[in-house]
């Protein structure tokens, strides 16, 4: 009896929440394809990483796949930055700390309120691993932005990424 209740409850637990996927076509576009992590922009090369940043301090490779992590930070799995590259292209920034600026300003800590003052209006917000988050889309470029948000409504990281068409 136990069990059935605990997938009930994992069922519903997990069947309620809506993916970011399913907010695309309720929420206006914003142009976010300028935005760069210390000039870095999606889609550059794997190269312009170095460049602009050095070398990584961990290199993630995913088994199976053409995609690997550059991870800048004092330890693997406590990163300040991690780039996700595909096919040598880089597909996603994940900023943990204000140690990298993202679009020319500190963006960690700030508040909710401060993020939509700067990127506008036309954003989501959705429940996801116990935070909310907030997000834009570049329907244009394919583009997605998500800020993490705690309980306070202050930024703890973000997420900047090509999607997929659907």
């Amino acid at each position: 009896m136990k069990k059935v209740l605990l997938v009930i409850f994992v069922v519903l637990l997990f069947g309620c929440s809506k993916e970011k996927m399913d907010y695309l076509d309720e929420t206006k576009s914003t142009k976010i394809s300028s935005f760069d992590i210390e000039n870095t922009y999606l889609n550059s090369s794997s190269n312009d990483i170095i460049k602009s940043l050095g070398d990584p301090d961990y290199i993630e490779e995913v088994e199976s796949s053409p995609e690997k992590y550059y991870i800048y930070g004092p330890k693997e799995d406590k990163s300040d930055l991690e780039i996700g590259v595909s096919n040598e292209k880089i597909s996603c920034f994940l900023l943990f700390t204000n140690e990298y600026e993202f679009n020319n300003d500190t963006i960690i800590n700030q508040s909710k309120d401060e993020i939509v003052s700067r990127y506008g209006s036309n954003y989501y917000l959705r429940e996801d691993t116990g935070s909310n988050i907030l997000g834009y889309f570049d329907k244009e470029n394919n583009y997605n932005l998500e800020f993490y948000l705690n309980a306070e409504d202050n930024v703890t990281h973000l997420i900047l990424e090509i999607y997929e068409d659907q």
